[in-house]
């Protein structure tokens, strides 16, 4: 999994600009996913169609902001935490799988190279 990160989040940076996700120096996560942090929602939105529409399964960030989610609406409102917003908008998941062959990377690398930016 933590191959599988490397490589992936490699190509993000090296084709399309997007940013490694930070990881304190005591951590070894075990990444079941490689987030992608977009500039935007429509990036976002773009990029999520594309590697969906080649057969590259993205998962949408699944926490965010939980205030956003209607059982949790008595407890604030989800537009008083900005941050929390931005993520759930700009943020998702390409997979890390243990079991990704050279053939798996090669599809993910051409499919992102292919994707013009919004």
């Amino acid at each position: 999994r933590r191959a599988a990160y490397d490589r992936i989040s490699s190509m993000l940076t090296n084709l399309l600009g997007l940013p490694h996700v930070s990881v304190l120096p005591q951590a070894s996560p075990s990444w079941f996913g490689t987030p992608v942090v977009c500039p935007n929602y429509d990036t976002k939105r773009a990029l999520v169609t594309h590697l969906e529409s080649a057969g590259v399964q993205t998962r949408n960030y699944f926490a965010g902001n939980i205030l956003a989610h209607s059982g949790y609406a008595h407890l604030g409102r989800a537009d008083d935490y900005p941050n929390a917003q931005q993520v759930l908008k700009r943020l998702f998941f390409l997979g890390a799988a243990p079991f990704y062959q050279e053939a798996h990377f090669a599809h993910i690398e051409a499919t992102l190279a292919s994707f013009k930016t919004p």
